[in-house]
């Protein structure tokens, strides 16, 4: 006689971030304290957002769930509703509601949809769903010492960042300042400003910054060289590490490095270019 109960999904409210994060640094990864995981399914910055995400529950008790973190951003001057599922688990007993737990957010109406940590399994459902992959390409800039400096007043302090910036990269500054491994960098070239966001890493044993955002592409390209200089004698890095879709040309002595985790999105009138991975678990749990 099977004694497991029918599970029912639910969607996860304030109310049940705390029972959710116990769960899951029970049973998803115990590396994560519970607090650590209650601050990620917290995370949101959409003011309506419906929910935290998804879970299922049998006999009252929780046995699978998805997070969702929703955000509002600014793609090619319009806003847009994104919704980022992540961190999907279900106990074995459970596992033939997994899909169905995935369904629940991606049928909501009005969303992009991203998924930036999915595992092998998450990979091959997400593309059954329809989720087109991220080119995986990635390219290693190497810091070589350059001629080429920022000018006096061009590189912003913290300071000036928050005072400065155009208000749509003040927002993005100030909204991604409780996460204190996401390093900025900022500057600017006349009226043109940039910024930048990172994260400390190593590439073959080496100090790396793993480029995760640019807000003007074109103006990094053009201010490498000084970019690269702050990187290596200020902050002590020796290359760079970034997604080849991010930027419009590679520059010179990059080369291409094995592919990086797999990524993908879904979305009717949206393409890879438009996809930032700010504002998604790879912020708030520093994967």
């Amino acid at each position: 006689m099977n004694n497991t109960a029918e599970p029912t999904i639910h969607p996860i409210t304030d109310a049940d971030i705390t029972a959710v994060a116990d769960f899951l640094h029970q049973h998803m990864n115990s590396q994560f304290s519970s607090q650590e995981w209650e601050q990620g399914i917290n995370a949101c910055w959409l003011k309506d957002a419906p929910n935290h995400g998804f879970m299922l529950q049998a006999n009252n008790k929780i046995v699978g769930v998805i997070c969702a973190i929703y955000s509002l951003q600014q793609v090619k001057g319009s806003e847009e509703r994104f919704c980022n599922p992540h961190t999907w688990c279900v106990l074995e007993p459970y596992r033939k509601k997994s899909v169905a737990l995935v369904l629940s957010v991606i049928c909501q109406e009005g969303f992009h949809f991203t998924m930036f940590s999915p595992n092998k399994e998450g990979e091959q459902i997400f593309n059954y769903l329809g989720f087109k992959p991220l080119n995986q390409s990635q390219l290693i800039l190497p810091h070589c010492p350059s001629f080429k400096c920022f000018r006096s007043n061009e590189l912003l302090t913290p300071n000036q960042m928050a005072e400065q910036l155009p208000s749509l990269l003040k927002k993005y500054y100030q909204d991604h300042q409780p996460y204190p491994w996401v390093q900025p960098l900022a500057f600017h070239s006349g009226s043109e400003y940039c910024l930048i966001f990172y994260t400390r890493g190593k590439y073959k044993k080496l100090p790396c910054a793993n480029i995760t955002y640019i807000s003007n592409k074109n103006l990094f390209l053009k201010h490498w060289g000084p970019i690269k200089n702050h990187l290596l004698f200020k902050q002590g890095i020796c290359l760079s590490r970034i997604d080849k879709r991010m930027l419009p040309l590679s520059p010179m002595l990059s080369f291409k490095t094995v592919n990086g985790h797999p990524r993908f999105y879904l979305s009717k009138n949206l393409d890879s270019t438009d996809i930032e991975y700010i504002y998604s678990e790879l912020v708030v749990m520093n994967l």
